[in-house]
């Protein structure tokens, strides 16, 4: 009788299902050689170079796409753009941008001393002559800044802006200052040692004329009796022996017939000044390049203020030995413009 495994069934059979697996071991992998004798493989040559390669062109391909977004070379840090300093603002360097530039600055200081008596220190203007000087606006300029050196409290006035004045185109120095009365501002010009010609109370005004705004330091409405009068002033030019005392040459300007030559004057500082010289006398009907030098008289009148100073403000003359016997015409006003 067979005797039966009550967990295999039959003695000596095997059921496939059943049966134990047989785990086989997975064959270790082979150490890696080494050894001197043994040496690693580098990867390919162009392998390694075509990676450099394509790195470079990425970088390159980034900084040109940030220059044409931004207009600038890309930059991993990148803050926002820096804004130019301004220039520095220099003082202008043509006289006459000078000149405008110190009126406009003193314009605050000015208006503030509207309707009221300043001292006035000088009055000048392009082309005028002061004492053999002509002015230019260099030596306008310079003026200015000497009395302001003098005077740190002057300021600069353009006559064009107020009605205070006889000419419309003068450059006027003033002192920042202002008093109740002519007399008080004239106390000032004295106090201070200045000459009654250089320093005299002027109101600034934009109404009324020149006489009703000038005092001058003579108490009668002229300039200092002890100053001896010039022949008016220079009013353009090219101009010779206008705003000079006693001229031994006098030229308008243009023309010929507008020149006398080796004056020599009879009498001056009077109501009228008289002088003999030599001029064009160019008969009717004659062209002025066919006239012919000829004795004349000369005469300046109209004595008075000329811009603050005393002086002829009317000349002319005629030729005695043509039969003529005083001025006819000449020039009715050699202060302000012939």
């Amino acid at each position: 009788m067979t005797s039966v495994d009550a967990n295999h069934g039959a003695a000596g059979t095997s059921d496939p299902d059943t049966a134990p697996i047989a785990i086989v071991p997975l064959p270790r992998r082979p150490e890696p050689l080494s050894g001197p004798w043994v040496q690693p493989v580098p990867p390919p040559r162009s392998s390694r170079w075509l990676v450099v390669l394509v790195c470079v062109l990425a970088v390159l391909a980034a900084g040109l796409a940030g220059f044409l977004v931004v207009g600038q070379p890309w930059s991993a840090v990148a803050g926002p753009p820096v804004a130019a300093a301004p220039a520095p603002t220099s003082p202008p360097t043509d006289p006459s941008e000078a000149l405008r530039a110190q009126q406009r600055s003193d314009a605050g200081a000015t208006e503030a001393l509207a309707g009221t008596w300043v001292p006035q220190l000088s009055a000048k203007k392009v082309g005028m002559t002061v004492d053999g000087r002509t002015y230019d606006y260099a030596a306008v300029l310079a003026d200015h800044q000497q009395l302001r050196q003098t005077y740190p409290d002057a300021v600069l006035v353009w006559s064009g802006d107020w009605s205070s004045f006889r000419g419309q185109d003068f450059w006027v120095t003033v002192v920042n200052r202002s008093f109740p009365t002519g007399d008080a501002a004239n106390a000032w010009c004295a106090q201070a040692g200045i000459g009654s010609d250089d320093c005299y109370a002027k109101r600034l005004s934009r109404t009324g004329g020149y006489a009703e705004n000038t005092a001058l330091r003579t108490g009668g409405g002229g300039a200092a009796a002890s100053a001896s009068p010039t022949l008016g002033a220079v009013w353009s030019s090219n101009q010779t022996g206008f705003g000079d005392v006693r001229p031994n040459e006098i030229y308008a300007g243009g023309s010929g017939t507008g020149q006398v030559t080796d004056v020599t004057w009879e009498s001056w500082g009077g109501a009228q000044a008289t002088g003999r010289g030599t001029g064009l006398w160019v008969p009717d009907g004659v062209a002025t390049a066919d006239g012919v030098q000829k004795p004349v008289v000369v005469v300046a009148s109209n004595l008075g203020d000329c811009h603050g100073r005393l002086a002829y403000r009317s000349v002319g003359w005629y030729f005695p030995t043509e039969g003529e016997t005083a001025v006819n015409g000449g020039y009715d006003d050699i202060c302000d413009g012939g």
